[in-house]
């Protein structure tokens, strides 16, 4: 393997892991938003 073909993967590799990251936010994310949804809801269902 080339040092270019490692720094390649090791680019890539740390692309992948930021990506995972992200994604992990984003459905974080989006749980909470469907989490408050659901609570504004329910408080609008029994009059409070």
């Amino acid at each position: 393997m080339s040092i270019y073909e490692a720094v390649t993967r090791q680019m890539v590799e740390g692309l992948r892991d930021e990506l995972r990251e992200i994604k992990e936010r984003l459905n974080g994310l989006l749980f909470l938003i469907a989490g408050a949804m659901l609570v504004d809801m329910a408080l609008r269902l029994t009059g409070r």
